[in-house]
């Protein structure tokens, strides 16, 4: 898997944050609001649109992605669905849910909202912030219950922060399972990988979907929650396998 320019990037914990911003430390503000008037919803729309559009010729040449399996996803075209995915892309992980999803929220870290010219139009774009206080939880909570009551795709990136070029699935907990049990939903996941590329220094990056996954109602809540954690973090492990090009190697210290 590895080459002779190949990265190394050392890691303590599989939480550790190894990609620095300016604004690493930010958190969303408290009197941060969730917008739902029509004016903003039309903006939102608009937006989604010209993203949508700009997304597939952004990701297929300049990024080099390849998205497979799409098929699985039509019989919910129409429906909400939750889609969990490995967090290896800064920039690819923004643009991949226009790929495959027409209306769409994205969960993000509160850090996205300080970047440069795009920060403050992701809102807009679909991304519900992480919240910074339980004051905060409910109206998260609600946008959650908000964006699938609507139809919508939410994507999720359980592992929290960006590793690049990661090809292996770091374990992470199963809070954010949470949501499918309260506001039921089929889940599906999506799973990056990075092949050699003939052409280009950098990897190509495949990304697999699949499920749909769902809880079985005959465990209690919190076993459903970790039911449907373990199927996916099973199936995208499955998935990792088929990385064939270690681009950066991370090693623990």
């Amino acid at each position: 898997m590895a080459h002779k320019e190949q990265r190394t990037i050392f890691y303590r914990n599989f939480t550790d944050d190894v990609v620095t911003l300016a604004h690493q430390e930010y958190q969303t503000p408290a009197n941060f609001r969730y917008h739902h008037s029509k004016l903003f919803a039309l903006a939102s729309y608009l937006l989604q649109t010209i993203v949508r559009i700009i997304a597939a010729p952004l990701g297929l040449w300049i990024m080099h992605t390849r998205i497979k399996n799409k098929v699985i996803l039509k019989p919910y075209r129409n429906q909400a669905v939750y889609i969990y995915g490995n967090h290896t892309a800064p920039l690819g992980d923004v643009f991949k849910p226009f790929r495959i999803a027409h209306r769409l929220n994205i969960i993000v870290a509160p850090a996205n909202l300080k970047l440069p010219i795009l920060g403050p139009l992701l809102p807009m774009g679909g991304a519900i912030p992480i919240p910074n206080s339980l004051h905060q939880y409910r109206g998260f909570l609600n946008e959650i219950a908000n964006s699938i009551d609507h139809q919508k795709t939410l994507f999720i990136y359980p592992e929290a922060h960006v590793w690049p070029y990661s090809t292996i699935i770091r374990p992470f907990d199963d809070a954010s399972f949470r949501y499918p049990i309260q506001n039921p939903a089929p889940v599906f996941c999506m799973t990056t990988t990075y092949q050699k590329s003939r052409w280009h220094k950098k990897p190509e990056a495949i990304v697999y979907l699949d499920g749909p996954f769902y809880p079985d109602e005959n465990l209690s809540l919190k076993q459903q929650q970790r039911q449907l954690r373990d199927a996916v973090f099973n199936q995208m492990t499955k998935r990792s396998k088929l990385n064939n090009y270690e681009y950066i190697k991370y090693m623990k210290r």
